[in-house]
């Protein structure tokens, strides 16, 4: 059981559901998160930037490359 959270500090946390400690720190966004996706492997979120990434459960944090970037979009106004 994965538990995750985004914050305003534009990071997203996974978290050990029995500890409560942090296991890994994604970051990447320039704005806040504000939703967050889950598959086994995968995670997506999006944040107030207007993106959209990817990025891997799969891989040791040292290892993680910069997040795919899925979608840029402009706000309307």
């Amino acid at each position: 059981l994965r538990v995750v959270s985004g914050a305003e500090d534009r990071m997203v946390k996974v978290w050990d559901a029995r500890t409560g400690k942090c296991e890994k720190t994604f970051s990447g966004h320039a704005g806040p998160v504000t939703c967050i996706g889950l598959s086994d492997s995968k995670m997506v979120t999006g944040s107030e930037d207007c993106e959209v990434r990817l990025y891997s459960f799969k891989m040791d944090e040292s290892e993680l490359p910069d997040p795919d970037v899925v979608v840029a979009h402009t706000p309307s106004q």
